[in-house]
Formats: C-alpha cells, structure tokens, sequence
C-alpha cells in the first residue's frame, strides 16, 4: 500500500495533461449551459468553455461535484493508500469542501485530511504542489497538513474582469451596476481575502487593472524573488503578454507561469478577464 495520495478537485488544474501528477487525482466540478451539464476539464476543457461562452446563447452556471463521484474516488484510494490528503476550492465559494468534510468523516476520519485553501485555480495549485513535495521527501502526514495549513494566509490570487455582464448574471451585481459599469468602462480588479471575492480597485481599462495587479505583486516582493508567479487568462493573450513582459523587466528572477483560468471561475468572471497568483514572502 502507497503512503499518501492527494485528492482535489479540477479548478487548480493548469496543465494539459493531468496524468502526469504522481499520487494526484481530481474530482470535477460542473459547468452547465442550458440543459447540458460537462464535467469540467474531462468533458469540456477551459479552452473549450470560453470558446463555448462566445457562441451559446446559455449563460454558463457551474455546480460542485455529485458526491457519489468524490465517495466512490474515496473508497477506491482508501484500498491503495494509507492516507489521503484533500486541498479543495475555496468553501466561501464552493460547497465543494463541505462534500469532502462529510465524506471524510463518514468513510475514515484518521485516513482522510481536508483542508480548506481558501483558494482557487492557481491558487490552489501551490497547495497540490507543495503537498506533493512534502510527500516526496517523506514527510509525516501531520506535519503536511499543518505546513499547508500554514500557507493560507500567504497564497495570494487577484483577477481583473474585462465585462461586468458575467458577474450580473451570476447574481453578484445588480443589471443597473453592470449596465452603469460597462459604460464608463470599469475594470474591477478582484483578490481573494478568506477566502472571499473582494474589489481591490475600480479602474476604467484593462491595461490598468492588469497595472494595479502588478503593483500588489511588486508590493509584496523585492526585486530578487526567485518563486513562481503566475499569469492567467480567460482569452487574453495580449494583456498577459503585456503583463509578462513587464514582470521580466521588474522580476527577472521571477518564475513565470502561464495558466488558462478554470472554467468555474470563468463562469464568474467571463471571457477576457486575466489573473494573477504568486505566495507572498514569509
């Protein structure tokens, strides 16, 4: 029997191929259209999803995951693990977490650990990676679940929304706020605080809010960081160029990644929007 596998769900996802994470396993959450429902990244991919948002008259909605679907992957990992480890979605935004809580306890409350990241997407990668890391150098399964516990108030995820209409339509922001908004061009730039979607600033273009963003980034950073930073979009590849370019010259150290943002935020946040997630220095 293996020592410990991780079990999350499919918004931290970043890579193509997902089959090439040891011990990782992703449970999906839903993205619906209409009457249609797709497991997110196995059925409709987020690629697919914006592309998808451009042509379907139905405003995407997403769900958490059946929780038959986290139950069965439970039981199976539980026959070939001693442990399994649970970084999840934000539960300020999902009940995601709450499902796995309760499976947790239900099925083997010693075994299983839950933790909940108050992230998500690239955030919650930094969660799956350093578990990852920590299980690869054979570190006790406590000590892991209190190091992860320890970097939630570190893990940083900031998003600048090109249109307020997906925020409206996912019940948000009233019609008159977004109609109002999107005349004067307002660009909110939004960061994750608990857990919680906040408004860091309102500015009236993209290039600023992708500014702004940049700005919180160089705040919390000397120029020498050396970690990881990434740089999402839903759609935007100019703007993340632009914000690309402009970390090399002010981070040349920095480790950039490049991310397509999950389908579920997406669903909030629409197509054009663009992020940013790096761990503070601590």
């Amino acid at each position: 029997m293996k020592k410990i596998a991780i079990l999350t769900d499919t918004t931290g996802i970043i890579d193509a191929d997902v089959s090439k994470h040891t011990d990782v396993y992703y449970i999906p959450l839903n993205l619906i259209f209409g009457e249609q429902s797709f497991q997110e990244y196995y059925e409709l991919t987020s690629t697919d999803f914006y592309k998808k948002c451009l042509t379907d008259n139905n405003h995407p909605k997403s769900s958490q995951p059946a929780v038959g679907l986290i139950e069965d992957k439970m039981v199976q990992l539980l026959t070939e693990y001693e442990y399994i480890i649970c970084p999840v979605l934000s539960s300020e935004l999902s009940g995601t977490y709450q499902s796995f809580v309760h499976l947790a306890q239900e099925l083997a409350p010693e075994r299983i650990f839950v933790i909940d990241t108050r992230s998500l997407t690239a955030g919650l990668w930094f969660f799956v990676n350093r578990a990852q890391q920590l299980i690869t150098s054979n570190t006790p399964i406590l000590e892991i679940v209190t190091e992860l516990e320890a970097m939630i108030p570190y893990v940083e995820v900031m998003v600048a929304v090109k249109e307020l209409d997906f925020i409206r339509k996912g019940g948000r922001i009233s019609h008159a706020t977004a109609f109002l908004g999107n005349m004067l061009q307002i660009k909110p730039v939004l960061y994750f605080v608990a857990g919680k979607v906040e408004v860091l600033e309102k500015v009236r273009t993209s290039k600023k809010a992708a500014l702004t963003m940049m700005q919180r980034f160089y705040d919390q950073t000397t120029v020498d960081f050396d970690g990881i930073v990434f740089v999402g979009d839903t759609n935007n590849p100019e703007l993340t160029q632009f914000i690309i370019e402009h970390i090399r010259i002010n981070r040349p150290t920095a480790k950039i990644k490049t991310l397509i943002i999950s389908a579920v935020i997406g669903v909030h946040g629409g197509p054009g929007a663009v992020g940013m997630s790096w761990i503070k220095p601590h």
